[in-house]
């Protein structure tokens, strides 16, 4: 009897861990078939992520990056809020293409195409090859010209990784608005249809990554209004719900710290409920404002 039983448990065991792996690429399949049915939502909030759209406020200057698009979509959203008066000039920056031609060039005539005047222009050429080192440009000027409070105009996709860039660069203090133009090579809801709408999503994606270690040693040096705008009818109400709920939890005070340190940053998002951060409270939820109050000089979307 005991030399049956000790052949048989080897076998029952193999049995049992068969069963158990069969179990798992079960739930697996089936994880993967619910990936696939909520693809599309997941995708949308994957493009809308990106994007970090800003109410306009009354600044020194506003700042169109580099590198516009063939229609001029950050000229012409430049235009539209020089005309409105949020700020009095126009910087067009731009690096040079060759040793006498450059975009600033290029985008100093889609502003005058747009009806803003010469005078209203402030060209500005460099070499910069990337975001940050445009910031690093933008930086210098607005230093010498004493601006306070800048207005950043960059395609909507550009929009997360341009704030994160350049509260790091500008001059300790200055305030921040970043505000998306609308791309027509680049629509967050059906990014994945095309090709080009695929070459920015996952060029983007790296340029963040690279942004992030270079500056992972940089604080943020901006202050102001600090929030972002994903478009309701996503998941990003449900993601906001569940935010929401954590912060106001019992967690131990170190994993909110942290959660606080990465939703000041990364996750900022109006649905319905404001996030406001300031350094010395970390985020703050407000919700049931009504819209455009201002709570200890934060706006509430």
């Amino acid at each position: 009897m005991t030399i049956r039983s000790r052949c048989r448990f080897p076998r029952n065991s193999q049995q049992g861990g068969i069963f158990f792996r069969l179990l798992f690429l079960l739930f697996f399949v089936v994880l993967l078939f619910a990936v696939y049915l909520a693809r599309h939502p997941l995708l949308r909030l994957a493009g809308e992520f990106w994007i970090a759209d800003e109410p306009p406020q009354a600044s020194d200057a506003i700042v169109i990056l580099g590198d516009d698009n063939y229609q001029g979509d950050r000229a012409a959203r430049a235009a539209q809020l020089f005309h409105a008066s949020w700020a009095p000039r126009v910087v067009a920056s731009g690096r040079f293409l060759r040793p006498y031609a450059s975009i600033a060039q290029l985008e100093e005539h889609d502003l005058e195409s747009h009806g803003v005047p010469a005078s209203a222009i402030v060209p500005l050429e460099h070499l910069a090859e990337n975001t940050r080192e445009e910031a690093i440009a933008i930086s210098q000027l607005a230093s010498a010209r004493s601006w306070k409070r800048i207005i950043v105009v960059t395609s909507n996709y550009h929009t997360r990784r341009s704030r994160y860039i350049f509260e790091r660069t500008l001059p300790l203090g200055t305030v921040l608005c970043v505000i998306a133009a609308p791309d027509s090579d680049y629509d967050p809801g059906s990014w994945w249809r095309t090709r080009g709408g695929m070459k920015i999503f996952f060029h983007e994606t790296v340029g963040m990554i690279v942004a992030l270690w270079e500056m992972r040693h940089s604080d943020a040096r901006t202050s102001g209004e600090i929030f972002s705008t994903i478009s309701t009818g996503t998941l990003s109400r449900n993601f906001l719900r569940l935010c929401t709920q954590f912060s106001t939890s019992n967690a131990p005070s170190q994993m909110l710290d942290l959660w606080h340190h990465a939703l000041c940053r990364l996750f900022t998002i109006d649905c319905g409920c404001t996030i406001v951060c300031q350094p010395e409270t970390g985020c703050l939820p407000y919700v049931g404002r009504s819209p455009g109050t201002r709570l200890g000089g934060f706006y509430v979307a």
